[in-house]
């Protein structure tokens, strides 16, 4: 057996030699299509597929409060009274991820996100350092000196890799604390973002208060409980709570769960998943072009078969001899996919989102499973497209095969099996077509929507306020004047303005009012999003200003508060009226000097919300203000370098955050639709050129075949247009067929991104017709080649050579 598949092998060598031009052809679509396959699942591997690097990750749950449909965290007493009487779960422990610290000490000033680890938390994970110690019960006493743990990313950053970073004193928020280790590169808890984690331990103060939901917590379920044993123990734990304590809960107070690594793939999983959908279709219809070569050259081959048939040899070898071939051309297509797929991973991670990348993206590598990935789609493609070519070459006719020389192919079975592969190629490319087409609607649909300011020629960077140099807070407002006092000095510098949080940021801040607000439709509201700003943001931002003032320098805290509302704030609360003069019931009482117009705060895709301005050197909200800045030229980057030196001069322990031009935070915020949609796009167009050299493939074998019944037709009267007809018709019906199954399949497919959609339905049916057009436009340019050649056959030659 091994002697005769290294004979199988040898023979099919010489036969890819022979053929060079068919050979490059097949293994350059396979490369495509698998070198496709292995970057995306590379990715799908490191984010969704590879457990979480933590003890039985699969049973870890995160917990919280819910009231209506508004979570929350949990109180300290809460969390000890459901430790105290689980019966659900091993290990519980709390964390506390309420603050950001300006790290100094180090080369660049940072602001880093942190995580108090709660004295169970790192043993219920069960992860250790990657150099150093994990914290003992010591870090834990009051008196301890303070430790930290760093992530792997801000050793690399800040430190260079230098394993001498343990035992280094770091300022974190102006107090030292000791580097006692550095986390694996894998750790990313509870998000990626993370970098620091300190001891926890709760105050007495949040021991006191059960009405202060101030902590997360996590569990480690018991061996065999299931998520609906865990469900209702929260219930009856939550309803206890209640019992006992009803003056600090309502009624409809509940805990919830719910597995953690679930919320920590649930903005990506459905992404990276569809994404692999499409990628699949791309390489399906791979397959099915290197059928349809292999179809033909079956047919070529028909002799061939036949005589190696005649001298003994059997249909199994037949069979095997040509699957040989076939996975050969596919193992070679997969070797080329994978140095292919090096660069296609690259360009994935790229395209996501900067501020928001994928959660363990960075972790995406050619490991065994990828590997091992690649070689498996190898040998399922080889045998995709090689099962139906080796049956169909091993079925011979000694009499009639050599007498026919292999020929009279043309219009049989195998014809129609060749046609059904132009009706599969166009379905699935419309598939991808349909799906890239309502993202780029999307996308130019968010384009086109007005923010509600000018994103032109301005700089934005978020300046964390380094409390410890500034403790004193009516004093803050005056370091940042300063700050921003030097900025506008800058030449270059039309204007600049403070914000406390930039539009489409996602972040907001409310505040309540002392009563309930009912507006006129007797809708009630309890509290408003605002947005601290200096005087001259409104002009810096390029917002009108629609009725009453801008808020004045002497807008300082000792005299009135005073607040400017934007005109869904004005239409909501006060239809058909002017608001200027009236006064808010919130924060001691604010009279209303202004109108502003409306801002996308959240998303483009969602529109404005009530919301409300406050002066910002009255000192609300300002602890992460953001500094923005309109340049005097039509270029803000050059201007980039300049203004963070000055601010760097100004203060040396300033960090600087999220430096970037404000079309460009414009732009990241629809980054997710703007990723579909390339990809989708990318795998639509490779689609489209695929299903176009198959429909070109088949076209011209077909007529080759059929040269002698050309040349009868023409002999008899038939004229070089009714031969063009003839062909384009037969590949125009069966393009038709596809398209019209394609619609039916992208209707169901494309409701698998129905809520990244925005201006259009998945049902859109000017995207359909425009993607069939360009699809039938496609089909029919691959049949002319074919049908111009069919059209100039000489029915002397044709009938001659018969």
């Amino acid at each position: 057996m091994n002697r005769t598949f290294l004979s199988d092998i040898r023979y099919g060598l010489r036969m890819l030699r022979a053929r060079p031009g068919f050979t490059a052809a097949v293994v350059g679509i396979l490369a495509l299509g698998i070198g496709a396959n292995s970057a995306v699942f590379s990715v799908v591997n490191a984010v969704i597929l590879r457990p979480l690097p933590y003890t039985a990750a699969e049973r870890i749950y995160e917990l919280q409060g819910r009231r209506d449909t508004h979570t929350s965290w949990i109180s300290a007493p809460d969390f000890l009274s459901w430790r105290n009487q689980t019966q659900a779960f091993e290990m519980m422990a709390a964390g506390s991820y309420d603050r950001w610290y300006v790290m100094t000490g180090v080369p660049v000033p940072e602001d880093v996100p942190s995580l108090g680890a709660g004295r169970e938390l790192l043993p219920m994970l069960g992860v250790a350092p990657a150099i150093g110690r994990t914290f003992s019960d010591d870090d834990y006493r009051e008196t301890a000196p303070r430790t930290v743990l760093i992530s792997d990313k801000l050793w690399r950053r800040q430190f260079g890799g230098d394993r001498s970073v343990l035992g280094r004193t770091i300022l974190l928020d102006g107090k030292p604390h000791q580097v006692i280790g550095v986390m694996p590169a894998e750790f990313q808890f509870p998000e990626a973002r993370t970098q620091i984690w300190v001891p926890m331990t709760f105050s007495a103060r949040s021991l006191a208060r059960r009405d202060w939901p101030a902590f997360l917590v996590w569990g480690r379920t018991k061996p065999g409980v299931s998520k609906e044993q865990v469900e209702r123990e929260a219930q009856f734990i939550a309803g206890s709570i209640s019992r006992d304590f009803p003056d600090k809960h309502r009624k409809d107070w509940v805990l919830t769960s719910f597995r953690f690594e679930d919320k920590a793939l649930e903005n990506v999983r459905t992404i990276l998943l569809v994404v692999l959908g499409a990628v699949g279709c791309v390489l399906l219809i791979a397959c099915l072009n290197v059928a349809s070569m292999l179809l033909a050259r079956a047919s070529e081959r028909r002799k061939e078969m036949t005589i190696r048939a005649a001298l003994g040899a059997g249909r199994v070898r037949l069979v095997r001899q040509v699957l040989t071939e076939s996975l050969m051309l596919s193992t070679l297509g997969g070797s080329l996919g994978l140095v292919l797929a090096v660069w296609g991973r690259r360009a994935l991670l790229a395209l996501y989102s900067e501020r928001s990348p994928l959660p363990r993206g960075e972790q995406a590598r050619f490991d065994t499973a990828v590997l091992g990935f690649t070689l498996a789609v190898s040998v399922v493609c080889a045998i995709v497209f090689g099962i139906v070519p080796a049956i169909l070459a091993s079925r011979v006719d000694l009499a009639v095969g050599l007498k026919e020389g292999g020929r009279g192919m043309g219009r049989g079975g195998r014809a129609w099996g060749r046609s059904i592969l132009i009706v599969a190629e166009m379905a699935l490319s419309l598939v991808l077509l349909a799906g890239a087409g309502l993202m780029i609607r999307t996308v130019v649909g968010l384009m086109r929507v007005n923010p509600g300011f000018n994103p032109d020629r301005v700089l934005t960077m978020r300046l964390p306020l380094p409390t410890f140099r500034v403790p004193d807070r009516k004093k803050q407002p005056g370091y940042y004047a300063e700050i921003l006092k030097q900025v506008e000095s800058l030449p270059g510098v039309h204007s600049a303005a403070l914000v406390s949080a930039l539009p489409l940021s996602g972040w907001a801040v409310t505040m309540s009012f002392q009563k309930p607000l009912v507006t006129s439709t007797g809708k009630r509201h309890e509290f408003v999003s605002f947005r601290a700003v200096s005087p001259a943001y409104f002009r810096v931002m390029s917002i009108p200003m629609l009725m009453g003032r801008s808020f004045a320098e002497t807008d300082t805290d000792g005299a009135p508060n005073v607040g400017i509302v934007n005109q869904a704030m004005a239409r909501e609360f006060w239809p058909g009226e002017n608001p200027v003069g009236k006064t808010l019931d919130a924060d001691g009482g604010i009279l209303i000097v202004g109108v502003a117009g409306d801002v996308h705060h959240s998303r483009l895709s969602e529109g404005p919300e009530p919301e409300l301005f406050l002066p910002f050197m009255q000192g609300m909200g300002i602890g992460n203000s953001v500094l923005v800045v309109r340049a005097a030229g039509s270029d803000p980057a050059p201007l980039m370098g300049v203004v963070q030196r000055k601010i760097r001069q100004a203060s040396a322990d300033q960090p600087i955050e999220e430096a970037a031009t404000l079309r460009k935070v414009v732009s990241e915020s629809y980054s997710q639709p703007r990723f579909y949609m390339v990809l989708l796009t990318v795998f639509a167009a490779l689609a489209l050129a695929l299903a176009a050299a198959g429909v070109y493939g088949v076209m011209a074998f077909s007529v080759s075949r059929r040269e002698h019944e050309f040349g009868v037709r023409l002999a008899v009267g038939a004229t070089a247009r009714d031969l063009l007809r003839v062909v384009i018709s037969h590949g125009a019906v069966w393009s038709l067929i596809g398209i019209a199954l394609g619609v039916l399949g992208a209707l169901a497919a494309t409701r698998l991104i129905r809520t990244m959609l925005f201006g259009v339905q998945t049902a859109d049916a000017r995207t359909y017709a425009a993607v069939a057009a360009i699809l039938f436009a496609v089909g029919l340019a691959a049949c002319l080649v074919p049908a111009r050649r069919a059209a100039r056959v000489d029915p002397m030659v044709a009938l001659r050579h018969e």
